[in-house]
């Protein structure tokens, strides 16, 4: 296990009974980022995924993939020349598939900041520079700070299935807001991703 996961848990166990209830259900966090994954590639996963299970998701990144006979994620310029109708036949909506064409423009237009550039930008810094690009939302960016870079202290306080886990466990009784979301989950910090990852992992029973 990382060293960062394992001061990660010790610290959210140390909140409060009910932190320490959720590591302990849970386990050991096994969560895996891409760092390795090309900007335009990790918005794009993102953007895939957003109202999808995990397993939907990788079925239609993988019949994407399988469009251009390879393993490997496709090019921008592959994405690029795909028309919406193909995208489509893959399982995207007609707005993702159009969210993913203007992606992969920018990536094919260098309009996209680097691995390099980006390893030097803050969590406000890159979602003030990706969110200027059309299609591309905070949730999105949150996900691929995630899920492509592994960043540990983002709180997607509007991911709806994350805000119903948070509910339940906490106020079942009550309809949070996103600023008392962020209110209760600040304690978190430096590893809200771990918490996050965790609310995404607890059983729902």
């Amino acid at each position: 296990m990382s060293p960062s996961y394992a001061k990660a848990e010790t610290h959210l166990k140390n909140i409060n009974p009910t932190w320490s209830k959720i590591v302990d259900t849970v386990g050991h966090c096994s969560f895996e980022p891409h760092p390795e994954r090309q900007p335009y590639e990790g918005l794009i996963r993102a953007i895939t995924s957003q109202k999808l299970s995990a397993a939907a998701t990788d079925a239609i990144i993988h019949r994407l993939c399988a469009l251009y006979h390879k393993h490997q994620f496709p090019t921008p310029k592959q994405i690029v020349d795909t028309d919406v109708e193909t995208l489509h036949s893959c399982g995207f909506s007609k707005l993702k598939a159009d969210a993913i064409h203007n992606i992969a423009n920018a990536a094919l237009n260098n309009q996209l900041p680097s691995n390099d550039e980006i390893c030097k930008m803050s969590n406000e810094d890159l979602l003030k520079a990706l969110s200027t690009h059309k299609s591309v939302k905070r949730w999105t960016i949150e996900m691929y700070m995630i899920f492509t870079l592994g960043r540990l202290n983002i709180m997607p306080a509007d991911d709806a299935t994350l805000r119903s886990s948070i509910t339940r466990i906490f106020h079942p009784d009550k309809n949070l807001s996103i600023e008392e979301l962020e209110t209760l989950t600040s304690p978190c910090a430096p590893y809200q991703t771990i918490a996050a990852w965790y609310l995404w992992h607890y059983p729902k029973h």
